[in-house]
């Protein structure tokens, strides 16, 4: 039956019951709030979620072979280069081959670089696609093997040629290719960007020098693309 406010300050025992009842009642709706955060961050079928299907062994040949790939991409583009090299500096006499060390090496160092960008965007187009903010993967899937491998090539090339790229508009068609949306004007002072489909800078805007822009974290073996 209802307990009047008079009936439970005269006895404690219904006082006792009554903060009882709503300590309980507490305790429902932190578990219930808890259970709404989690869900918004738990992958379900109809969420954009790649689940892990890979063994230990399989992702141990897989990873093998993500490394072995991108050892290709960054020493393929190293033959054509020296070829070219061994070429044009075969033409030249004693007293110009300072001159052809430069010119011909600056041009060697050029294509290269710009060779194994291509083949990076290449291989990110083939293997990665692209990805969505909201998406999660698993870390034991093939999509994260691919992820990581297409970071680490991108990695590779702003270490070596990012300096190139700084407040050019080589550094917007070059993370345009790999999928982000840089418009007009922006100014790039750093390339030290990841997760490109998920970056989008407005035209005119400009990104200093120091600044870091990086779209993923991993959270309990699952990477959530934000």
């Amino acid at each position: 039956p209802p307990i009047s406010p008079v009936e439970v300050f005269n006895n404690p025992t219904k006082l006792e019951l009554v903060d009882y009842i709503m300590s309980q009642y507490a305790s429902q709706e932190q578990t219930s709030t808890n259970n709404e955060e989690t869900s918004q961050h738990t992958p379900t079928l109809a969420s954009n979620h790649t689940s892990g299907n890979l063994t230990t062994g399989m992702l141990y040949v897989v990873y093998a072979l993500a490394i072995v790939w991108i050892l290709a991409v960054v020493i393929l583009p190293i033959w054509p280069t020296f070829k070219y090299l061994t070429k044009y500096s075969n033409r030249l006499h004693a007293e110009e081959e300072w001159v052809g060390a430069i010119v011909y090496g600056g041009v060697g160092y050029m294509f290269y670089g710009l060779s194994s960008v291509v083949l990076a965007v290449i291989s990110k187009r083939i293997f990665l696609g692209r990805v969505h903010a909201g998406e999660t993967i698993d870390v034991n899937s093939l999509r994260y093997v691919a992820w990581w491998m297409n970071e680490r090539l991108v990695s590779f090339n702003l270490r070596a040629f990012g300096y190139l790229l700084k407040s050019t508009s080589l550094g917007r068609w070059y993370f345009n290719l790999l999928g982000a949306r840089i418009k007009h004007g922006a100014v790039l002072m750093t390339v030290d960007i990841s997760d490109v489909d998920v970056v989008c800078i407005g035209c005119d805007c400009v990104l200093s020098q120091g600044v870091k822009l990086k779209g993923s974290v991993v959270k309990e073996n699952v990477l959530y693309i934000e």
